[in-house]
């Protein structure tokens, strides 16, 4: 099936299609990347959804035209859409730029030559890239792995590459879902944390990682507790599968996986990208390692125990790194004893009679929806009343831009 699609030219013509889209991501890679240096992140914002609606218009078109016809044109207009999307990006992003610096020009000469600013950008992006490169490279790695070692734990290959697409096809993406803030609230910690960082302001540093961290930890703290206590209700409603078992072993690692997310864009903020490419290697040999010897036993289990340690060590070596450097206050009680309080006080009360009523009284998607905002309301109400974070912590780092050091915390 594979080696037809590979050979059918209509494929083969639309990949083709595909390079066309390259200069265009790459420019507009580089204007978002003005963007978020600035630290004007509503622009990069609205270009992610507006994005995002080019290409899903275009594949709602047409879907009624292509898709009938079979596999390779249903492809097809997938890349036709991601065409498309990366040209009206670009379009926006460099609307937006063009009248950024009509409205704001730039008087003032560059104080260094292009050489040098050449060579600052290749020190700077050398590692980042290598970072990505064998990150993708060691994770392909370890997806060819996966199937095999399931098929040596008793699965066939088919229900082994079932087993494992149901776990990165259905249950990462609804564990990665509550990170979306903080992929961006880690972006914009780097160029927010560099620039303090040469003015040398570590005591602006040291609140504003705090803060991060805090509601990261919040953040995740909470997801862990809507998954375990609506494990089984998620996957029924989203994917009409019970995921329960991978939810609940997953919830465990949101924490940590959530805490890590805003520690890489800290660790950027602060110039250590080789650090971060250590680590990053550091974690793919553990995953690869636990695969290998423990995927045979324990099947996906052996898998997910295996992100969950390389989680804990990379974010145990990151903490250390920020501590050494700024000094940073490491509050347990703030960071995780509260907010698993919190989270545990929710879980009880929704597990003890309120998800019951509201199920009893809709059908299962609005009940779901009912109950995930009454979770988020009582957990935000325990994580305020126990004075974890106040309503000014949120606002400080929604609106960082008008952050006001605070040397009480």
């Amino acid at each position: 099936m594979a080696v037809h699609i590979l050979k059918d030219t209509r494929l083969i013509a639309s990949l083709k299609i595909l390079s066309l889209c390259f200069p265009f991501m790459a420019a507009g890679t580089c204007i978002r990347g003005y963007f978020y240096g600035i630290q004007e992140s509503t622009v990069p914002a609205v270009n992610q959804v507006l994005e995002q609606c080019a290409r899903m218009s275009i594949i709602y078109i047409f879907a009624g035209l292509f898709i009938p016809k079979g596999l390779s044109y249903t492809l097809a207009l997938t890349i036709i859409g991601i065409v498309f999307e990366e040209a009206f990006s670009l379009a926006y992003i460099a609307f937006a730029y063009r009248f950024k610096n009509n409205k704001n020009p730039i008087k003032k000469a560059p104080n260094i030559s292009n050489i040098k600013a050449f060579g600052i950008l290749i020190s700077t992006s050398a590692p980042l890239t290598l970072n990505r490169v064998t990150g993708s490279l060691l994770s392909y790695f370890e997806n060819i792995l996966i199937p095999q070692k399931l098929v040596l734990y008793g699965l066939s290959q088919t229900e082994a590459i079932s087993s494992f697409g149901q776990v990165t096809g259905m249950t990462m993406p609804l564990i990665y879902f509550p990170s979306a803030f903080l992929i961006s609230l880690s972006i914009s910690l780097v160029p927010a944390i560099s620039e303090d960082f040469a003015l040398n302001n570590i005591k602006k540093i040291n609140y504003t990682v705090s803060k991060t961290l805090l509601f990261a930890a919040i953040t995740g703290i909470g997801a862990a507790c809507v998954f375990t206590v609506f494990a089984k209700e998620l996957g029924l409603v989203i994917f009409k599968q019970d995921l329960s078992g991978q939810l609940i072993l997953f919830s465990f690692m949101c924490p940590f996986l959530y805490i890590q997310l805003v520690l890489s864009g800290i660790l950027n903020g602060l110039g250590y990208k080789l650090f971060l490419l250590k680590n990053s290697l550091i974690a793919s040999f553990i995953n690869i390692a636990c695969v290998y010897l423990l995927v045979p036993i324990y099947g996906i289990s052996g898998f997910i125990f295996g992100w969950f340690l390389s989680l804990v060590i990379i974010c145990s070596l990151e903490i250390e790194k920020i501590h050494k450097n700024i000094n940073l206050k490491i509050n347990l009680i703030k960071w995780f004893i509260l907010p698993s309080i919190s989270a545990s006080g929710t879980a009880i009360l929704m597990n003890s009679f309120i998800k019951d009523i509201i199920f009893n009284m809709f059908n299962s998607a609005i009940s779901l929806v009912v109950c995930l905002i009454i979770t988020f309301i009582i957990y935000m109400f325990f994580i305020t009343s126990t004075d974890c974070v106040s309503y000014e912590d949120i606002s400080s780092l929604i609106f960082r831009n008008k952050l006001r050091l605070n040397q009480t915390d």
